[in-house]
């Protein structure tokens, strides 16, 4: 998994802020159910996801739990014979590699968040960082098959897809928190459409930011 920050935010209670546990988390379909914690912990809270889900959110005794969604049937085909050194998964057998299902608990006209990423294939492409004007700027990379020398994709043939939070990454890569209410991380899927031969070329990331500084980010991402 291509994430940076999957560890919860601590939060002041004296600023009355609530919090999800977890903030954030990888699942896979069919997985068992996940819990939900609030804190401060609310009896009044409204549960609610953003958008059109593909997990459930249940009320179980009094108790939030997130279901993620079933697998899929048939499974996903991954053929080897690509031009990367991963199995990929073959367009045709799902709409998209990876879906956010983002859960809303609001209490006392305070909103906290959590997201739950479900990823259906697995990843062929990989990410490397540097510094554009003291912002983070992201270049997605591959492996050849039978190859030991990766190959940059040009950001010309990089497509950006936000699947949570509000941060925006430009046709360069360079990524920019939202200016106002920025949420503490954002999850970006990229990409490579350099050539169309029916499977999904593709990474995704998780960008601490503006919750870590730039310099902190590249450290995590390049090693």
């Amino acid at each position: 998994m291509a994430s940076v920050f999957s560890a919860p935010v601590s939060v002041s209670l004296a600023a009355q802020k609530p919090s999800i546990t977890p903030l954030l988390r990888q699942v896979n379909p069919g997985d068992e159910k996940q819990a939900l914690t609030l804190e401060p912990s609310s009896a009044n809270a409204q549960w609610a996801f953003e958008g059109s889900p593909v997990g459930k959110l249940e009320n179980e005794s009094g108790n939030r739990f997130y279901y993620p969604p079933p697998r899929l049937t048939p499974a996903v085909t991954l053929n080897e014979n690509n031009k990367t050194d991963v199995p990929a998964a073959l367009k045709a057998d799902l709409e998209h590699p990876l879906y956010a299902d983002v859960i809303n608990a609001t209490a006392v006209g305070q909103t906290a968040t959590s997201t739950f990423l479900t990823q259906y294939a697995p990843e062929t492409h990989f990410f490397k960082a540097h510094l554009a004007s003291g912002k983070v700027r992201l270049a997605m990379w591959y492996t050849k098959w039978g190859a030991t020398t990766p190959v940059e994709v040009s950001a010309a043939k990089t497509q950006w897809v936000r699947i949570a939070g509000n941060g925006n990454i430009d046709s360069n890569g360079v990524f920019s928190p939202a200016s106002s209410q920025p949420t503490p991380f954002t999850v970006l899927l990229a990409k490579d459409v350099t050539e169309d031969d029916g499977y999904y070329y593709w990474a995704y990331i998780v960008l601490p930011l503006p919750t870590l500084e730039p310099e902190k980010v590249l450290e995590l991402i390049n090693g």
